[in-house]
């Protein structure tokens, strides 16, 4: 009798094993021939749902951030040189900037970064105050070290993350001291994430290097071009020497860095393709084509808009004999 019960107790374990092992194949089979369902997966022999699963930590975006834009176009070029008109065209045909008279072109267009996702900027090289600044002597920029680390910054991030002089701050370019003083002097999170750990701050006149610049905004998810604007060179220094640095030495070195920046952009970023994060525009073109050059620009910068600031020669006052220019209308001469 005792041997009966035990061959009961193996028989009806090995039915539970047949049971079980029966309903597994059943399963796997299944997982097999159904339709495939993107939305689940089979794990442990089990059916769940994508959203049952510990999902891996996302990669940080520029969504993630609302102090960068989506877009960034940066225009760049040696003072004198036509950056400033470039800028008004871009940012009013982008959309980064109101279209009305008045406005100041300088620094950065950056009102509308969250709501439309677009900022323009505008550096010269360099930008800031004039080349008679007190840190700016002479004797300075004949030392190469001086405009290749003290007087170039890497660059310029959202104006939350830095702090300025007065004069950037007039063109808006990062919190101004006043300002900056008066508020809790802590980092904000979003510049924390951005990669930053302490407030950027700018000379009064500086370069900024565009390569790195524009390679700092690629690596955080912002579309970021530069747009490279170039001058006949004798005609870009003697209105730049007239009006923003009346020292022919201190100009033609500053020209000199500049021009460097400039050709490692062109060398170092991607010139070509959908969206190239390097475009050359001439000044001499701008006026010789006209709106249709503008527009070829707009193309490569994927900008639909047929609007263009309208643009007087600005060459003519220096190749006329008697050096006379006439600004006709509404049109203004942009330097």
């Amino acid at each position: 009798m005792a041997d009966d019960k035990e061959s009961s107790k193996i028989g009806a374990k090995a039915l539970i094993s047949i049971f079980f092992a029966a309903l597994f194949c059943f399963v796997v089979s299944w997982e097999q021939i159904r339709p495939i369902d993107n939305n689940n997966r089979l794990r442990y022999g089990f059916l769940v749902t994508q959203k049952q699963t510990a999902a891996e930590p996302a990669e940080p975006t520029r969504q993630d951030n609302p102090i960068l834009p989506k877009r960034l176009i940066s225009i760049f070029g040696l003072e004198s040189s036509g950056t400033r008109y470039l800028t008004e065209t871009i940012a009013k045909a982008t959309g980064a900037s109101e279209n009305r008279v008045g406005l100041n072109f300088d620094g950065r267009k950056d009102g509308f970064k969250g709501s439309r996702g677009v900022e323009v900027q505008h550096w010269s090289l360099p930008y800031g105050s004039t080349c008679g600044d007190r840190f700016y002597t002479h004797a300075r920029v004949m030392n190469e070290d001086f405009l290749l680390n003290y007087a170039t910054v890497s660059t310029i991030p959202p104006r939350e993350c830095g702090v300025t002089d007065t004069n950037g701050a007039v063109h808006g370019l990062l919190w101004d001291e006043v300002t900056w003083h008066n508020s809790s002097r802590v980092l904000p999170q979003y510049c924390r994430d951005a990669g930053l750990e302490v407030f950027t701050t700018t000379p009064a006149r500086f370069f900024v290097n565009i390569t790195s610049h524009i390679q700092w905004h690629l690596d955080r998810g912002v579309q970021a071009t530069a747009l490279i604007i170039a001058r006949d060179k004798n005609i870009e220094r003697m209105s730049k020497i007239g009006g923003h640095c009346n020292n022919e030495i201190v100009a033609e070195l500053e020209d000199m860095h500049g021009t460097r920046i400039m050709l490692e952009a062109l060398d170092k970023l991607e010139t070509e393709g959908d969206m190239p994060s390097v475009v050359l525009v001439s000044y001499e073109l701008l006026n010789l084509l006209g709106e249709p050059y503008m527009l070829s620009i707009y193309k490569k910068l994927g900008i639909e808009s047929t609007f263009v600031a309208p643009l007087k020669d600005g060459n003519t006052r220096y190749i006329n004999n008697s050096g006379s220019h006439a600004n006709g209308g509404s049109v203004r001469h942009y330097v």
